[in-house]
């Protein structure tokens, strides 16, 4: 066996076909036999598969397959697996930590985002890293599916499909309108059933898109027990000018309330929130109207990674 080491991202491909032990990885490692594997897996507020379940799952395929192969796991958190300005100094640092070492490094690429692709690509054109690249398809589909990446004609074509991804986005993502004297929240043709706190929450956060300036930082930064002041006191004001006659359903408005909130019942709240925009519009769509999360446990920064053009408040 070659002295070879084979990175991957772990992509949502290769989860779905699990049961049938096929997709990209498990045929680049059939196809390319590394004595060592390290897998990629992405975490984050961004990420809405369990991509970590998944390498540790392929990870036990691997050494049922090849018991004599390596297989490593490397989490990696990214806020958005689309953006490339994330994602290639993230690659860049996992991969440099074994370009010391003797033997050859080599990339499965088809996993993962159209983003991830066009970072190996560059990693492996900047010369800072010794890396062959390689493609996969289907074996039934073809008599060769392990296939070397030329560098000077699959980078266009790859950038070419990240751009058309990013512009279908655009078209697709509709515009969040949130009506402050009725206290509703309309996404394209979905009402979300916001609780008057909910609403009040979610105002804020779209308020620092909508109305912030170019200077400032659109997440909210919580660190320590509670949050800051100021957030409890523009919930408050939020929910008295929405919803001035009407308790919410932990019966609390109206009653006097903290300075501050604590941290665990502000990130409690923020789930819920989530998970009625998750029942409204799917997984798929949610994901760029969740308010995500990012950092530390102790000084985690949140936000929604909607563009101000796709946030309306009247």
């Amino acid at each position: 066996m070659v002295d070879t080491t084979l990175f991957s991202f772990v992509g949502v491909t290769d989860v779905n076909l699990l049961g049938q032990q096929r997709g990209p990885i498990l045929t680049a490692v059939d196809g390319l036999k590394p004595k060592n594997v390290i897998l990629i897996a992405t975490t984050g507020a961004g990420v809405r598969y369990d991509l970590v379940g998944g390498a540790a799952q392929l990870q036990k395929i691997i050494k049922t397959i090849s018991p004599v192969t390596k297989v490593s796991i490397v989490t990696m958190d990214i806020d958005d697996p689309t953006d490339h300005n994330e994602i290639y100094p993230k690659l860049r640092e996992a991969v440099s930590m074994h370009s010391s070492k003797k033997g050859r490094l080599i990339a499965a690429i088809s996993s993962g985002t159209p983003s991830m692709q066009v970072c190996w690509i560059l990693l492996a054109e900047s010369g800072e890293v010794k890396l062959s690249l390689y493609r996969t398809t289907e074996a039934e589909l073809t008599k060769t599916p392990v296939r070397e990446v030329r560098l000077d004609s699959s980078l266009p074509r790859i950038i070419a499909l990240e751009e058309e991804n990013a512009a279908l986005k655009a078209i697709a993502i509709p515009q969040v309108e949130l009506s402050i004297a009725k206290g509703l929240v309309t996404i394209g043709s979905s009402i979300i059933k916001f609780s008057p706190l909910q609403f009040a929450y979610y105002r804020f956060f779209l308020e620092r898109i909508a109305r912030g300036g170019p200077s400032e930082e659109p997440r909210f930064r919580v660190s320590g027990m509670f949050t800051d002041e100021s957030f409890a006191q523009k919930v408050n004001d939020y929910r008295r000018e929405s919803f001035p006659n009407r308790a919410d359903s932990d019966g609390t408005y109206g009653k006097r309330k903290e300075p501050m909130i604590p941290a665990e019942q502000f990130r409690s709240n923020l789930t819920k929130l989530n998970r009625k925009l998750q029942d409204a519009l799917g997984d798929t769509l949610a994901v760029y109207y969740c308010i995500e999360s990012s950092g530390p446990r102790e000084a985690k920064t949140y936000g929604v990674r909607l563009d101000r053009s796709k946030v309306r408040i009247r």
